[in-house]
């Protein structure tokens, strides 16, 4: 539709008429034009950083710098995103995680794999830590995944850990919990 810069310009202020919340769709239109056809990354940025709410947001910008070879910045938007961001924060951890082990930065690679456990607790999450930590920190890990996961609403992902790890019992005990009228 827009062929000239100032085309996009008038559909800018079209779009800025009708948004009244920075979250607004428009609005993401708005940085989208300025990113992606004008390349004015000042204008997109102050559009960008005057909505940051959610984990996405904050990854918009992580993407942003980490293209522009701006590596520092882009780490500190996804740390600052991990702690503010509401919602998705899954690219965050997975951009932080490929840039600690690039640096095989164990301390900080084990903080966020313990951190994807926490935001999805289940299966996955439990072999991916198991696999990373080293021996020696591995009961702890392993404790504190099965606290989080022994309550009622995740007895289920808790069930398929001790499947994994062959505790069979466990697993008894499960299905005996689930289903009270089984033979026990």
């Amino acid at each position: 539709m827009a062929e000239t810069d100032e085309d996009w310009h008038y559909l800018i202020t079209k779009l800025n008429a009708g948004s009244k919340e920075p979250g607004d769709y428009r609005k993401r239109l708005v940085m989208e034009i300025y990113r992606d056809h004008l390349r004015d990354d000042a204008a997109f940025l102050k559009e960008r950083l005057a909505w940051l709410k959610y984990g996405t947001d904050y990854y918009e910008l992580v993407v942003f710098y980490q293209q522009k070879g701006e590596t520092s910045r882009a780490v500190e938007l996804a740390e600052e995103g991990l702690a503010k961001g509401e919602g998705r924060v899954a690219d965050l951890i997975d951009f932080l995680l490929n840039h600690f082990q690039s640096l095989n930065d164990y301390v900080n690679s084990l903080r966020l794999y313990r951190r994807a456990f926490l935001d999805k607790p289940g299966l996955a999450a439990y072999q991916d830590l198991k696999t990373f930590a080293h021996a020696a920190d591995w009961p702890t890990l392993e404790k504190e995944c099965l606290e989080i996961l022994s309550v009622k609403s995740r007895k289920q992902e808790l069930a398929k850990i001790h499947l994994a790890e062959k505790r069979y019992d466990e697993v008894l005990k499960f299905v005996q919990e689930a289903n009270p009228g089984w033979p026990h």
